[in-house]
């Protein structure tokens, strides 16, 4: 059996978290039950300690900010997979704004083998 990421098992369950001053973020509110909370609780601190990793505190993209959760989470699933961090995609152009219309509904794994194959990933790497 696989254990799923936590942060990945929320994002399947239509949720987008984030963390702020060290604390979690998780929206949109309604959707989260009591077996959501436990399960949050749970695994707070690899929740955590996942985001603090991938978040560069004072240097945002301000492509990051015009997108919507749904993006958000797919890119952020797209770095995972990449071991880079979401504005390690964007900085580089490996992912652009129209890919994040154009690819959202496309297996994660597909799109992360198509970077990782292109061009720019082996000029970056």
């Amino acid at each position: 059996m696989t254990s799923i990421n936590p942060i990945q098992y929320l994002t399947k369950q239509g949720l987008t978290i984030s963390i702020t001053d060290n604390k979690l973020n998780v929206k949109p509110s309604n959707r989260v039950t009591k077996e959501i909370a436990n399960y949050i609780k749970q695994h707070k601190d690899i929740i955590k300690s996942e985001l603090l990793a991938h978040s560069q505190p004072l240097e945002k993209i301000s492509q990051l900010t015009e997108l919507s959760p749904i993006q958000y989470n797919w890119l952020n699933q797209i770095a995972h997979i990449l071991q880079v961090t979401p504005e390690y995609l964007l900085q580089h152009k490996l992912i652009d704004q129209s890919d994040l219309v154009e690819l959202i509904d496309k297996p994660l794994v597909i799109v992360a083998s198509t970077i990782k194959a292109g061009y720019y990933w082996i000029k970056q790497k």
